[in-house]
């Protein structure tokens, strides 16, 4: 039997950003390696009052069509909790996966954290596509750390799950860990310290001290450069 005359399953990926949220339509079969891409849109956040308009925008053209998405996955860059999230720095209401189910008669709407998102799909990143920074011995059924930065630090925990007998079975576990402190261990990292908190003196007061992720990410790197320029 040809995976053609296989039932596709369709399905909408939601990636949410502050800023950006980035739509996709894809389909599988129960044979098929990975997703084939139907459609793919980025929206400005800021041009759409809630995520409800953006997705009535990108379904639009498959209304009454085989290819209307059965299942739904929504990454956030937000804590979900209970069916719900909310984004930060964002105007957008709480984004409520049940109503997103109601709305556009999807059987199932899932919520879950963008970087957990991303600890899902990186042991399916093809070694051809990694580069290796710092080599070091690999442990079987270690403990691994991903870590991202751009506007903001993204991390997370994979670890081997201890409570099933399936191999290659793992744990995702989300942190926070862009809001830790930046503890300066040098001269030069105390001095960059005292600049960014001369600069952006709303942090002391938002935080009571500087987050990591304000230190090294987004407009933090421009302040980073400046003060290399300063020196």
């Amino acid at each position: 039997m040809s995976n053609s005359s296989l039932q596709k399953t369709f399905a909408l990926i939601v990636e949410i950003k502050s800023a950006i949220a980035k739509l996709e339509l894809v389909f599988f079969t129960p044979y098929t390696e990975k997703p084939t891409k139907v459609k793919t849109s980025l929206y400005q956040t800021e041009n759409f009052p809630s995520l409800r308009e953006c997705i009535s925008d990108f379904l639009d053209e498959f209304k009454e069509s085989s290819k209307w998405p059965q299942c739904c996955l929504i990454a956030a860059n937000g804590a979900p909790y209970e069916d719900s999230v909310e984004i930060p720095e964002s105007h957008w209401p709480e984004i409520n996966a049940r109503d997103i189910e109601e709305d556009f008669g999807i059987g199932t709407v899932k919520l879950i954290n963008d970087f957990v998102a991303v600890g899902h799909a990186i042991n399916r990143v093809h070694s051809q596509d990694l580069k290796v920074i710092q080599a070091g011995e690999k442990v079987e059924d270690g403990t691994s750390i991903v870590i991202g930065c751009s506007q903001y630090l993204g991390e997370c925990v994979i670890r081997p799950s201890k409570d099933t007998d399936i191999s290659n079975f793992y744990q995702i576990c989300e942190t926070q860990g862009g809001l830790k402190q930046f503890t300066p261990t040098n001269t030069d990292e105390w001095d960059y310290y005292q600049y960014v908190m001369d600069q952006t003196p709303n942090l002391q007061e938002e935080y009571g001290y500087l987050p990591l992720e304000k230190a090294i990410c987004g407009d933090a790197l421009i302040r980073m450069y400046n003060y290399i320029c300063e020196k």
